[in-house]
């Protein structure tokens, strides 16, 4: 009698999703009917001209802009900046004037507790402001962590708790997709009122995550998650990121189809990683590359861009543990510039330098 039961629910249910899922199709045909050519326009100016987000970096924003719907995801070896370069877009896209629209930012973090990614924010935003991060790591210390006074950190933590009172700025943690979708359904609700607001939703990191169905495993788990995701930022009508590992052949790991989701896809390479001195370098524009009165260097490569150029930026970028910067152009850019004073070189002299330097 009761698997009777079962199966009369079971097939209720079917029923009903088939209706919900017929009613959404023809609502949706519905709308492109009736929608002209002169409203699709306005709707597409107000989506990708007037709305759209920009970092600030020059050399970024002259290859691309960060739309709703669009799927990106950061790239990289581990430990090699992609929760700080997420950082620094969130704190970018909040306080970049170029930005029309009001833009919300979340941090959902699978990797990191929500209390570091705080500590990594805010050490920015005071970086930025007085080149004073309140937290600052003592390895030698009687404590581990320095706090600088109140005088210090005051502009700071005012900077900081507008964002997070004016609900600007959250940081939360979760642990599946489904609770992904629940946060940003609350996000979503509360600001209904406001259509043309940009919501940023940044994930630590995707081989991380778990996908909806969790009896799946290895490649077919990573396909189930980029598509996943994928669907949710074109049906919630957020820009999302996420961070991506890669293996040792500089490749997003469990195949290819992150890459296939993504709507973007950029590659972060810190040329002063410790590890790259040591690791063999196939190519010379993967060379190590020391840190200079404490910045790193970085370049950035746009590894696909479904409505752009790809592009790579070499040694465009420069980091302090706290923030990024674009590259000091008074500053050094190549090996060769340390080797030869700035004087510049032929291109047939450039790998015999690089050489010598590495």
């Amino acid at each position: 009698m009761s698997e009777t039961i079962n199966a009369e629910e079971t097939s209720t249910k079917l029923l009903e999703e088939d209706f919900d899922s017929i009613q959404k199709i023809q609502g949706e045909l519905e709308s492109f009917w009736n929608t002209t050519a002169q409203e699709f326009e306005e709707k597409h100016k107000k989506k990708y001209s007037e709305g759209g987000l920009v970092t600030g970096f020059d050399k970024i924003d002259e290859k691309l802009f960060f739309a709703k719907g669009d799927f990106n995801v950061i790239q990289a070896p581990s430990n090699h900046g992609k929760t700080s370069f997420m950082v620094e877009l969130a704190y970018r896209f909040l306080t970049e004037d170029k930005n029309k629209n009001d833009v919300t930012c979340i941090f959902i973090t699978y990797e990191s507790s929500p209390d570091r990614v705080t500590q990594k924010i805010k050490n920015l935003i005071g970086d930025k402001t007085n080149k004073k991060p309140p937290y600052k790591y003592m390895p030698n210390g009687e404590n581990k962590y320095e706090y600088l006074s109140k005088d210090d950190t005051s502009e700071t933590y005012k900077k900081y708790d507008e964002l997070v009172q004016n609900k600007r700025l959250s940081i939360i943690s979760a642990k599946t997709i489904s609770e992904l979708e629940q946060i940003i359904d609350i996000f979503k609700r509360m600001n209904k009122n406001n259509n043309e607001r940009d919501i940023v939703i940044f994930t630590d990191y995707i081989q991380i995550m778990q996908a909806k169905d969790t009896s799946i495993t290895g490649w077919e788990k990573m396909k189930a998650i980029a598509y996943e995701l994928e669907k949710l930022a074109i049906e919630k009508e957020i820009i999302l990121f996420t961070g991506s590992q890669e293996n040792n052949q500089g490749n997003v790991r469990e195949g290819s189809d992150i890459y296939n989701a993504a709507t973007n896809v950029i590659k972060l390479f810190n040329h002063s990683h410790d590890k790259v001195q040591t690791k063999e370098k196939k190519d010379e524009k993967f060379c190590f590359i020391a840190k200079q009165d404490g910045w790193g260097l970085f370049s950035l490569s746009i590894e696909k861009a479904k409505y752009f150029e790809t592009a790579f930026l070499d040694q465009e970028f420069r980091f302090n543990g706290y923030s990024f910067k674009p590259r000091d152009p008074n500053g050094h850019k190549d090996p060769e510039d340390h080797k030869e004073n700035n004087k510049s070189l032929s291109k047939n002299d450039r790998k015999q330098v690089i050489k010598d330097y590495q």
